[in-house]
Parts: C-alpha cells; sequence; structure tokens
C-alpha cells in the first residue's frame, strides 16, 4: 500500500506487491524501456511499500530483461540515519545521495559553534536545543493526529497477534498503545525490513536503540508488553509460526508497523521538527542528521571510500527537490 503523501486519504493506495498491479502501474515505463527511451530509474518513497526488497529484486529482474546487453542503473531515495547503509541484496546501484549531501554539510561548520548556538536559540525561543527531544514531540503529535488512524490500525493487528496466543491473550489495547507508541517515538531511522527470518543485524541494533528508549520514558509495568512487541516485530521468524492464521496475523502486523514508522518519521522530522528547531538552518534538511553540528574531515573520507567499496555508482546530490 503506497500514497506519494501519506496523510491524504483522498490519495489511493497502490499494493504494488500483487502482480496485476505492479504490471498496470509500470506499464509505460516498461514500454518506454523496451523502446531504448529510459538510461535508468529512480525510485521514489521507496520505504513506502510493504516490501522494499522484494519490489527492488523484481523490477531489476524486468529491468535487465527489458534492456539486455546494458546495466541499466536504479536508484532508490532512501533517507538513512545514523549508522545505516543501503542493502546490497536489493540489486540497486545506490541511493539518491541524501546522505553524501548531509556528509558534505558537516564539513561546512565549526563543532566549536554548537553550545553557543544551542544556548541562544534556547534562551530566546524556549524550545530544546537537543534536535531529538524536538523530534520526539513531533513524533507524539503526528501519531496522535494525522496519522491517529495508521496507529490504531497496527495497534488493533497487535492485539490480534496477541489474542492468538494463551500466553498474551489477555493483554488490552489500551497497553499495546502505550507501548507501540514509546517504540515509535524513539525509533531511529525510518523503517526495519522484516524478513520470514525476521529482523536483520542492522536492523536489530535500531530496534533495540528503540527498546532502550521507550523504556526511558514507559511505565515500568508496561515494560512486559515491549517485550512482546520486539518479539512479534521481526524477533520471533514467521516461518516459526504455525502456517495459516497465526503466521498471517503475525506477517500484517509487521507489515502495516514498518509502513508506520516510515511516515511518522517523515510527517515529525521533515515537516513539523524541521520547521520548530532552528539551531542553525544550514542543518535543517531531509536526509540529515540534525542533531549533529559538524564531523571531521576524516568522517567525510571514511564515508566516501566506503561508498566507492559498497555502491560505487551511488548518486552525490548536493540539492534536491526536498530542499528546506
Amino acid at each position: 500500500n503506497w500514497r506519494r503523501f501519506f496523510d491524504i486519504n483522498e490519495l489511493g493506495g497502490l499494493r504494488v506487491e500483487r502482480p496485476a498491479v505492479f504490471e498496470a502501474t509500470h506499464a509505460k515505463i516498461f514500454e518506454l524501456l523496451a523502446e531504448g527511451l529510459v538510461d535508468g530509474l529512480r525510485i521514489d518513497h521507496i520505504d513506502g511499500l510493504a516490501d522494499p526488497r522484494g519490489y527492488c529484486r523484481k523490477l531489476r529482474r524486468r529491468v535487465d530483461r527489458l534492456a539486455p546487453g546494458r546495466h541499466l542503473p536504479i536508484y532508490v531515495e532512501k533517507i538513512l540515519g545514523e549508522g545505516e547503509t543501503l542493502h546490497r541484496d536489493w540489486c540497486v546501484d545506490g541511493s539518491t545521495g541524501y546522505e553524501f549531501m548531509n556528509q558534505l554539510s558537516l564539513l561546512q561548520h565549526d563543532p566549536e559553534g554548537a553550545q553557543a548556538l544551542g544556548e541562544l536559540w534556547s534562551r530566546h525561543s524556549e524550545r530544546p536545543a537537543d534536535f531529538r527531544q524536538e523530534a520526539q514531540l513531533a513524533r507524539q503529535q503526528i501519531l496522535n493526529g494525522s496519522l491517529a488512524g495508521d496507529f490504531e490500525s497496527v495497534a488493533h493487528a497487535l492485539l490480534q497477534v496477541a489474542r492468538d496466543d494463551l500466553m498474551t491473550r489477555d493483554l488490552t489495547l489500551g497497553a499495546i498503545r502505550r507501548a507501540l507508541q514509546e517504540l515509535i517515538v524513539h525509533f531511529p531511522v525510518y523503517r526495519t525490513y522484516i524478513s520470514p527470518l525476521g529482523r536483520a543485524a542492522q536492523d536489530e541494533v535500531f530496534f533495540q536503540q528503540a527498546m532502550a528508549g521507550a523504556r526511558q520514558t514507559l511505565g515500568e509495568a508496561d515494560w512486559p508488553v515491549l517485550d512482546c512487541l520486539a518479539g512479534w516485530l521481526g524477533g520471533q521468524p514467521w516461518r516459526k509460526r504455525p502456517v495459516g492464521r497465526p503466521r498471517k496475523l503475525l506477517k500484517h502486523a509487521c507489515v502495516r508497523f514498518q509502513q508506520l514508522t516510515s511516515p511518522t518519521a517523515a510527517k515529525a522530522v521533515e515537516d513539523t521538527a524541521l520547521y520548530r528547531s532552528a539551531v542553525l538552518l544550514s542543518r535543517n534538511d531531509v536526509g540529515y542528521n540534525t542533531g549533529q553540528f559538524s564531523a571531521p574531515v576524516a568522517d567525510f573520507h571514511a564515508a566516501c571510500a566506503n561508498r566507492l567499496a559498497e555502491f560505487p555508482d551511488n548518486l552525490l546530490a548536493t540539492a534536491t527537490h526536498d530542499h528546506k
């Protein structure tokens, strides 16, 4: 289910994981590819899909068949969080370069100015200088506002998972809501990519960061519910669940959860917190780790070396249509 703008209900959702929908929505693109009129593809909002990995791999196979003998690059618009890397098994040529723009920006700021500007902003605005706090406040607002319906859908999906197990069937919707909200509020990246085998190593790191943050703000009585969410949302491989209803319920909950954390991050950070925090406007942009003021030259060179090794054809953006 994919929408160009996350919280505009008048827009239809496209379930491109369904073969018929995939073919119908890509017919013109495939026609142009077959005619040799396209040199590459840029995939927007990849994190909104139910299965980004499956989509990218399917698209790569089709592109290779339509353009035999030449490699057409596929780039995905993926906002990478701190410490996050693009998955190699997606079979894409790289991202659209937002992370490069962030790395370049970090070179242009003197770290000695961070404290002074932060204090100046807090004194005159009476708002936190710590961007992470601003983003978390925005996440709470979004989950209780424009994405409240999506949040309720995920909470009810998790409730169905709970009721399907004798050990968790007494969990209440209220407890699930509280734990789920704090988990999403503290999520450090846009989303995870849960497979039938569960969470990958990189996703596990980010999920545990969210768990640690949630425990700081969630009442201790709800910590066991948080542990249940950790198990359901990729901690327990789908394939270990009984075939049929139990596996279907768990997979549905995982997919819907991942399709909630991504727009929550976009709406809360890109469209809200970046307009509320003005410690340093040149560090307020989509794809930036706004809470980080600057970085040494050595970090930039290390990032370039890693990009050369992993995705040598990655795009290098210095401006995008998302500029604030």
